[in-house]
């Protein structure tokens, strides 16, 4: 029982957020989408960039930042842009590439990145963002996400987070 309850729970927030549901509205689509899984929702996750692992990559520096563990979706990521001395800083949202066309973007001078709007990719479990080698560079890294919700277990007490009126739905 267990198992289905928590296979259930996930096929559901999975339906929730890509909008395969009678509406076909996936999450922020509706206030009703955003209700039904507010309860998941994290916000500002802050990690700091890996400064001691600066990377140069074809004239690019590239900062990592650990994703968070009990991700499921990644909302949203900012970064903050330190420019020139550290003094001035301001939180700018990230671009993000696929693994394929990151490089060619950092070639081209209209989408490199840039401090206005910094260019990232995602491997596994972190986030890169690149950087030109002077100019800019990234402090604190701020990630928007829904989390796995936690596993129903009937035996231990633990009850589904979801807002009630979607537990009929899990059953």
């Amino acid at each position: 029982i267990k198992y289905w309850l928590n296979k259930a729970q996930l096929d559901l927030v999975k339906e929730k957020f890509n909008g395969r549901n009678e509406l076909r509205k996936g999450f922020e689509q509706t206030p009703q989408m955003v209700e039904d899984l507010r309860v998941l929702v994290e916000k500002n996750y802050t990690e700091a960039a890996d400064t001691d692992s600066e990377t140069t990559l074809d004239g690019y520096k590239f900062y990592q930042a650990d994703l968070p563990s009990d991700l499921m979706f990644l909302l949203s990521i900012r970064a903050e842009v330190k420019i020139g001395n550290e003094n001035e800083s301001k939180i700018k949202a990230v671009r993000f590439a696929t693994q394929d066309t990151v490089y060619s973007l950092l070639d081209d001078p209209f989408n490199k990145s840039k401090k206005s709007s910094p260019l990232a990719d995602i491997n596994a479990y972190q986030v890169n963002i690149y950087t030109p080698t002077s100019g800019f560079t990234i402090g604190d890294i701020y990630i928007n996400y829904i989390r796995t919700p936690r596993e129903i277990d009937i035996q231990n007490e633990v009850d589904c987070e979801l807002p009630n009126h979607l537990h009929k739905e899990i059953i």
